[in-house]
């Protein structure tokens, strides 16, 4: 198990599993399993270069990852109920891809957001 990463309501983890057949072309596969170590399911074929850096979505139901596509590292996203995955980068290298998700950031200011400038810290 490789790059371990727990979904956001902690029932599973999705790795990075890399088996080494050679040196020079290793192979992998992202998979998941519950918390206990049951139910292990291969979410990524093992038919291409290696593949690494899970990253789940906020509701948990897609997953990030990154592959070697020849010479270049690419970011992909695949849904785990219909297995349907879609390549996000072109060109160069693209690595550890990462979720944003705008509702924990609220477009107007609340008094909980707001930050405490030193000079009002201070004066208490």
């Amino acid at each position: 198990m490789d790059e371990p990463a727990w979904s956001p309501n902690g029932d599973q983890i999705a790795f990075a599993h890399v088996p080494l057949m050679r040196k020079d072309l290793p192979k992998g596969t992202i998979c998941t399993m519950n918390r206990f170590g049951g139910e292990l399911r291969q979410i990524v074929s093992e038919k291409g270069r290696r593949v690494s850096q899970p990253a789940w979505s906020p509701d948990g139901e897609e997953l990030l990852y990154q592959q070697k596509i020849g010479n270049h590292t690419q970011l992909f996203k695949i849904n785990l109920r219909t297995g349907q995955t879609q390549k996000l980068t072109r060109g160069d290298h693209n690595f550890c891809a990462d979720w944003f998700d705008p509702g924990v950031l609220p477009v107007q200011p609340t008094k909980q957001t707001l930050t405490t400038t030193w000079a009002e810290v201070k004066k208490e």
